[in-house]
């Protein structure tokens, strides 16, 4: 569904670049074209498909209404892509900044069926060493302390603790190699 990407209390925009994904997430200018009030409640400028007022996202956001997204197959959808990117992160190729800032967040988003993914970006060395350089290992353990303890795979888990307990080290010396740290600590 092309609102899958609407974010709760922020709906006022969807990302364009997103929607230059098409094989990947389902999406392109003639699904936005298809929505109800295209032109008018939603329009795209400056690459960014606005939504006249909060009003509309709120209620795109109810779960009655014939045209309410899956928010959470959006995640997963977002975050699928992301996962991607962010596995072929290595000493010499950085992922994009959204995806370095975000993807932990989407798949924690996406709920438990998207444990795999998620360990799997949280395995990645490369890409949490690029993540925490570039002053987003915060935004990773708070999409990490988001999720219902219950909810986090014991991986998850394990990692939400290891980067609470390691942050202020890998933050203060972001040149140092991470697995160093982690076994001073």
């Amino acid at each position: 569904m092309p609102t899958a990407g609407l974010e709760h209390g922020q709906g006022q925009q969807l990302c364009q670049g997103v929607l230059h994904l098409p094989q990947q997430l389902g999406l392109g200018q003639t699904d936005l074209e298809q929505l109800p009030g295209w032109g008018s409640l939603f329009y795209e400028a400056d690459h960014h498909v606005y939504l006249v007022h909060k009003s509309l996202s709120d209620w795109l956001l109810l779960d009655a209404n014939s045209h309410s997204p899956d928010v959470r197959m959006g995640h997963q959808r977002l975050g699928l892509v992301l996962l991607s990117e962010a596995r072929k992160a290595s000493a010499t190729s950085r992922p994009s900044s959204y995806c370095l800032k975000y993807a932990v967040l989407h798949l924690c988003l996406a709920g438990p069926s998207c444990h795999d993914l998620l360990d799997a970006v949280l395995s990645s060395w490369d890409f949490l060493r690029a993540a925490i350089k570039a002053g987003h290992g915060g935004r990773i353990i708070a999409a990490l302390g988001s999720m219902p303890s219950g909810y986090r795979s014991p991986y998850a888990a394990d990692s939400y603790l290891w980067l609470t307990r390691c942050i202020h080290d890998f933050e203060e010396d972001p040149e140092a190699n991470i697995e160093d740290i982690t076994l001073k600590v």
